[in-house]
């Protein structure tokens, strides 16, 4: 699942670095990478197309 806004992307970036060994990552970004494979920590990076989205929108209202 993409991160939905930008502070998420930041978010899950921090996970990654902390995953990756990077210093300086802590509280609940260290905790994340700890509990979290690094596939899953990718997902959440990946960019959300606008397609999607719109798809999203359009199930919820029209219950497809």
């Amino acid at each position: 699942m993409p991160a939905k806004s930008e502070k998420q992307k930041k978010f899950f970036g921090a996970v990654m670095g902390a995953k990756k060994g990077q210093k300086g990552v802590s509280g609940a970004a260290k905790k994340a990478a700890k509990e979290m494979p690094e596939k899953e920590i990718k997902k959440f990076l990946k960019k959300e197309s606008f397609d999607s989205t719109v798809n999203d929108i359009l199930k919820g209202i029209y219950n497809v």
